[in-house]
């Protein structure tokens, strides 16, 4: 079956964040990953690695954590990057964010955070943390057109739409 595709793009807006926190002095950053099944979490997880490497930094054992998808599932993850004194932090999921960013409020050390958001309520929080928005609305209106655009010509040629999603610096990088 020929079908379009929608796709993020992350990787730009991970190498901001990398080098962001690298230019204010972070060299220990920690990432708290998604469900590896999910090929956003690898290909996030990739764009990492990617980052952490072109910015000279090195990816130490332990700094790469996985989330879960349960409620308050990062607590583990977050004492495990403290315990390694990891400085920063990069979430590579929405609701993971929230999660961190509410553990982290309440830890007696404040690691520098970054967190990817992916709708208007998380991005009311974007102030405490740098954030990695994606482009989920405009996604969504791209889909629907491209549905639209489908289904009144169904021989047309389907197409494949990559956004790019945004680096923004939370309020400490100012």
């Amino acid at each position: 079956v020929d079908t379009s595709i929608m796709c993020e793009d992350c990787g730009q807006a991970l190498y901001y964040a990398v080098s962001a926190l690298a230019k204010a002095g972070h060299t220990r950053i920690g990432f708290i990953s998604g469900l590896p099944y999910v090929s956003s979490t690898r290909e996030r997880l990739a764009a990492f690695r990617c980052a952490m490497e072109v910015c000279g930094l090195s990816v130490e054992r332990g700094f790469i954590q996985q989330g879960g998808s349960e409620k308050y599932s990062c607590a583990q993850c977050c004492q495990a990057l403290l315990s390694l004194r990891c400085t920063a932090v990069i979430v590579s999921d929405g609701a993971l964010t929230m999660d961190v960013s509410y553990y982290y409020q309440y830890a007696p050390i404040h690691p520098e955070l970054v967190g990817f958001v992916d709708n208007p309520w998380q991005s009311r929080r974007g102030d405490f943390f740098g954030t990695i928005a994606l482009p989920s609305e405009k996604m969504g209106i791209n889909a629907g057109e491209e549905l639209l655009r489908l289904l009144a010509h169904p021989k047309a040629l389907s197409k494949k739409i990559c956004l790019s999603a945004r680096f923004e610096q939370g309020t400490t990088y100012r």
